[in-house]
């Protein structure tokens, strides 16, 4: 009788250490999770930061060149009534630097450091009625300079951000 006793003692402190264990566990698990949310908001808020500089500095090269922001901010019918201009003025606009942009935004959405749907709703159309206009002008462009320079990666992140935004369009329609 006895050591039925002590069997059912035992039983019973290993049912009580499980149910404790069991309580830690859900304690543990929900702190988890609320940590991660955190990081997630915090990450969200960095990125929101991030996006909002990029905004302000190619908010800042456009007041640099106001000829090239008349054109990129033109309807696509302007667009093509002014004819292939963006090569006869990439030089002069300083194009490669608001090029540059694109190419950063790229490398940190496709790292997941920032989110490429709220690119596209802040620029994503005035991004696609550049790299779209006088039938891909600087589609052709990029491509003749990998060729001019050999380097077969050259705005890569341009024409890849440029088809992640034309699936996100056609999925928005």
């Amino acid at each position: 009788m006895l050591d039925f006793l002590l069997k059912l003692i035992t039983a019973g402190a290993a049912l009580g250490l499980l149910y404790v264990a069991y309580k830690q566990l859900t304690r543990i698990s929900n702190q988890i999770k609320t940590e991660s949310d955190q990081i997630k908001a915090e990450k969200d808020q960095i990125s929101a930061d991030f996006l909002y500089k990029i905004e302000q500095d190619i908010l800042r090269w456009l007041e640099r060149h106001a000829e090239a922001k008349k054109w990129i901010y033109s309807k696509k019918e302007e667009k093509e009534a002014a004819g292939p201009i963006l090569k006869e003025k990439y030089d002069e606009w300083e194009f490669e630097d608001y090029l540059n942009y694109f190419e950063t935004i790229w490398i940190f959405g496709k790292r997941n450091l920032i989110d490429i749907e709220t690119f596209y709703d802040f620029y994503g159309y005035y991004f696609l009625s550049v790299y779209e206009a006088n039938d891909k002008e600087l589609e052709r462009m990029i491509r003749a300079m990998r060729e001019e320079e050999a380097d077969k990666d050259l705005y890569e992140g341009v024409e890849n951000l440029y088809n992640a935004m034309t699936v996100i369009k056609r999925r928005r329609l």
